[in-house]
């Protein structure tokens, strides 16, 4: 994850990882098994790696966007609650520069 010349790579954490997406709207849990095979569910899996929050329309944003960079549309709270970098928060604020934003979240 690149934004203003911090960096964290959640590639660290190792697969299986589960992705939670938490807006004021839904939640939707992202889960990548061993072989890389990805499954999408609404709702919270239990014990997620990576909590992602933010509004709902700059997830939308994240998400849907074809772009190789982004200016992150509101902010958003990224929280690791497993590996080496358990208990880190990244805050990223509106207007930080984001290279390859899902990747840059998700780093898969």
């Amino acid at each position: 994850m690149f934004m203003k010349g911090r960096s964290l790579s959640l590639r660290t954490l190792g697969l299986p990882i589960t992705v939670l997406l938490k807006s004021e709207k839904e939640t939707t849990s992202i889960y990548v098994d061993k072989a890389g095979n990805v499954s999408v569910s609404r709702g919270a899996l239990p014990e997620p790696d990576v909590i992602i929050e933010g509004s709902h329309a700059a997830l939308c944003e994240i998400l849907q966007t074809r772009s190789p960079t982004l200016i992150a549309p509101g902010p958003l709270k990224v929280t690791i609650n497993s590996g080496e970098i358990k208990g880190k928060v990244v805050g990223i604020s509106e207007g930080d520069l984001m290279e390859n934003p899902l990747m840059d979240l998700l780093a898969l």
